[in-house]
């Protein structure tokens, strides 16, 4: 046996690094650091980590693009939804968060795995059919535009979340006084518009909305990526329904927002 080979073999295989979907870690001793906290106060493997946020990430992606792929073909075809389903679009919102309210009760981890993929399946459609009722008559170039807005806006806070050092994340207590202030407001612009329907009051609700999205959002990337004291590891499905309601919220404000702002323009012209 030659040399070069006797020194292969007593050479050890080395590991492949593991990349955390934490913070990104700049050194191998940050890394190092990074395994051993999730490790000591969560008491998992970092790998079952990684496999855990792209299992939520699949999932997340497959409910919006299930939802895009409507949009974009009731617009194209221009059906009007209200003449196939006779349907108010509030309903489909009242029983969608029932059935959120309802896994939310029972707790996720209870739920058999195919009671819990039918429930979250039913809201998908639910919120998608809510989504179409108002986008048959949206031109190619604003849905896309408010598709590209929202999108970018949601993934900008995920990525925020997920590598931002903790010192620069609101924690629990703004969350909770951000998440009152938007509660408070949205229940004020409702009783206003029902009141008196002025836009400038439906405009200040998008607004509550949005924000109530993106603190969401920001919140749910800590909270997969392992970044809380609580373990995720068996809520993908939950976390994943939890980032795709945060896209649609973003996109219904926007959707919104663009068809207020053009029937205020239409009312300034005439």
């Amino acid at each position: 046996m030659s040399c070069n080979k006797i020194i292969c073999l007593s050479m050890p295989k080395l590991q492949p690094r593991l990349r955390l979907p934490g913070r990104l870690c700049q050194s191998e001793a940050e890394r190092r650091d990074e395994e051993e906290r999730i490790r000591n106060e969560l008491g998992i493997e970092p790998r079952d980590v990684v496999v855990f946020v792209r299992t939520v990430y699949i999932n997340a992606s497959i409910f919006y693009f299930f939802l895009l792929v409507l949009v974009l073909l009731i617009s194209s075809l221009g059906f009007k939804i209200s003449e196939i389903l006779p349907i108010p679009p509030y309903i489909y919102l009242v029983v969608a968060y029932s059935l959120l309210a309802c896994i939310a009760y029972i707790g996720p981890r209870r739920l058999p795995a195919s009671v819990g993929w039918a429930l979250v399946l039913c809201i998908v459609l639910l919120l998608s059919l809510f989504t179409i009722y108002y986008t048959y008559n949206f031109g190619w170039i604003r849905l896309i535009i408010c598709i590209l807005f929202s999108g970018a806006v949601i993934h900008g806070l995920v990525v925020a979340g997920a590598k931002c050092r903790k010192s620069c994340l609101p924690n629990a207590l703004v969350y909770a006084v951000i998440v009152f202030i938007c509660a408070m407001g949205i229940i004020a612009t409702l009783v206003l518009c029902l009141i008196e329907f002025q836009r400038s009051f439906v405009v200040s609700l998008f607004s509550f909305l949005a924000i109530l999205a993106m603190a969401a959002t920001l919140m749910q990337s800590q909270f997969i990526h392992c970044r809380t004291h609580y373990v995720p590891l068996g809520l993908e499905l939950i976390c994943a329904l939890g980032l795709f309601v945060s896209k649609w919220t973003m996109l219904v404000c926007a959707l919104l927002f663009a068809h207020t702002t053009d029937m205020q323009s239409l009312n300034l012209i005439s």
